[in-house]
């Protein structure tokens, strides 16, 4: 299934197969319901295989705390974990904390990360780090090797004519009928 087919399907929904009526607005809507469903979390990490994407980066620590910036085409933000190989040499402990815990530490130390704890929060675009001072005998590591997971925003630009969704970028058929499904409801919904 073409990005092409999808467009059509979806203007043959709307009793326009043609596209003389809404040939300008089927691949927004598909784009923007695609989107719609992911950002409510109604997918499947193995509906948008192409969209998931995890970034390996060294991140360095300076004075116990770090930042990692979100690439620009991210959707929504997942998980971070360590690499692999980090996990197997280091007691590091990551706990996802709100904003509002870290700036707790600021009046009451005892909510600090204690021992080998590292807290980490989103801030906007940001992926923000506290380390414990008691780590590795108060010396942080001069930087650690994160995985982070994300879903990137799909682009229409990527499904040229000649690919197939399916069977070339692996999208779930489902969730590819469901996403031409709301894009029609959502184009009922401006008539």
């Amino acid at each position: 299934m073409t990005y092409e087919d999808i467009k059509r399907n979806i203007g043959k929904r709307l009793g326009d197969p043609d596209l003389s009526k809404y040939r300008g607005l089927v691949g927004d809507m598909f784009v923007n319901a695609m989107c719609d469903l992911i950002s409510e979390d109604k997918y499947q990490p193995e509906d948008i295989p192409d969209l998931m994407h995890d970034t390996e980066q060294s991140t360095p620590f300076i004075n116990w705390e770090a930042t990692f910036t979100l690439p620009g085409d991210t959707l929504k933000f997942l998980d971070v974990y360590l690499d692999t190989a980090d996990l197997m040499t280091t007691d590091l402990t990551l706990k996802k904390v709100d904003h509002e815990e870290i700036k707790r530490i600021q009046l009451e130390p005892a909510f600090a990360p204690t021992h080998t704890e590292c807290f980490w929060y989103r801030a906007g675009n940001k992926i923000k780090f506290v380390m414990s001072k008691d780590f590795v005998m108060g010396m942080p590591p001069p930087h650690w090797d994160f995985v982070y997971l994300y879903i990137k925003n799909p682009d229409p630009d990527d499904w040229t004519s000649g690919v197939n969704l399916i069977s070339d970028k692996e999208y779930s058929r489902d969730f590819l009928y469901v996403c031409i499904k709301k894009a029609v409801e959502m184009l009922k919904g401006m008539e």
